[in-house]
């Protein structure tokens, strides 16, 4: 399941709960649609907030730049793609107001109290870029420290500035984009609970990208009734979680090789033609609102060992569902068996068709 994590961001003086995915790339495609904001530069303010050294490393920024060159095939929510950006050529400035002209006075000299740390391309390890000691934070007349770092060539950036004093030092800050070669940059900044449930449709942003493997947090999207054609095709998606109002399931909407796993949506009615077509499943369920079920929906399912039905009047069932789909076994309703060993196209595997009652636990 998704956790909440805070942050402070985007100007808000109090840290927003936003959600973090399990699987990195659904969560950085979530952001680009649905919870992104474009930025002008240079010189555009993006991040201010209140911070208090405890005795703990204190993250002041924690923000992610990124371009289409990490993801080419990214669209904003209003269509537009965003523009490629040279990392290299960007300038960041953190300025730091703090509440006394000097804010470090109890710390032993040579001490490190501020790090600066930029993430290694796209991996989650952090390499400390810049330090300052107590000796090197010299402030303006107004308790103003300003830090200037330059870009990675990475495409996708990470840059977070810590505060390690444990004295109770208070500041303000505020996070800039000091200069750019390219017209702005886009800061996808987290994507809350409440975002999921504005969406009203997912699309094909997730078709075809291999990175995708787990999204169990698309039950978080709750006001989408369906999916688009094939919208999932392609990944390297391994389980979902779908949400529970979804009234169909689309044409080649999880027809993946890598699915293992996916929770049917309980409001579900239609299972479009080739929906699991090629893929990995071995159990699936039904779920007892389902009144159809188009050709070839699990065609080329070979491992497909174990399909419960929960509806009790067997749903229409279309030609071809039972390609290369030889060893399954599937589980009715008690009182439904007959019906569906004599209904048409699961007649031709009445042999397998076997009472709920019987499944093994």
């Amino acid at each position: 399941m998704s956790i909440f994590r805070r942050r402070l961001m985007m100007g808000e003086k109090k840290p927003i709960e936003y959600l973090e995915f399990e699987d990195r790339r659904v969560w950085e495609i979530c952001c680009y649609n649905w919870g992104d904001t474009k930025l002008a530069a240079p010189s555009s303010a993006f991040a201010t907030g209140e911070i208090e050294a405890d005795g703990s490393v204190l993250v002041v920024c924690d923000h992610v730049f990124a371009s289409c060159m990490v993801h080419p095939k990214r669209k904003y929510s209003n269509g537009t793609s965003p523009a490629k950006v040279n990392a290299a050529a960007r300038t960041f400035e953190v300025e730091l107001q703090f509440d006394s002209a000097n804010p470090f006075s109890s710390i032993a000299a040579g001490t490190t109290v501020i790090e600066i740390r930029q993430y290694a391309s796209n991996t989650s390890t952090q390499v400390v870029v810049g330090t300052l000691a107590k000796e090197d934070v010299v402030l303006d007349g107004d308790n103003k420290l300003t830090i200037t770092t330059s870009g990675t060539t990475n495409a996708c950036q990470y840059l977070t500035v810590a505060v390690l004093a444990d004295n109770g030092v208070k500041a303000t800050y505020t996070m800039k984009v000091a200069s750019t070669s390219a017209s702005g940059i886009y800061q996808p900044v987290g994507i809350t609970q409440a975002q999921c449930a504005a969406v009203s449709s997912i699309g094909t942003e997730f078709k075809k990208n291999k990175l995708v493997t787990r999204f169990n947090e698309l039950q978080l999207f709750s006001s989408i009734t369906g999916f688009s054609i094939g919208a999932f095709e392609g990944t390297g998606l391994t389980t979902a979680i779908c949400p529970n109002q979804v009234k169909s399931i689309a044409q080649g909407a999880f027809g993946v090789n890598s699915l293992i796993n996916i929770q049917l949506p309980s409001q579900c009615t239609t299972i479009g033609k080739y929906a699991f077509i090629n893929s990995g499943l071995t159990k699936l369920i039904i779920p007892p609102l389902v009144t159809e079920i188009k050709e070839r929906a699990f065609y080329n399912c070979s491992n497909l060992t174990t399909l419960i039905m929960q509806p009790t009047t067997p749903p229409t069932l279309g030609s071809n569902n039972w390609y290369h789909v030889s060893n399954v076994t599937i589980y009715v309703p008690d009182d439904s068996v007959s019906a569906y060993k004599a209904a048409a196209n699961w007649s031709s595997k009445a042999s397998v068709i076997k009472p709920i009652s019987q499944l093994p636990e």
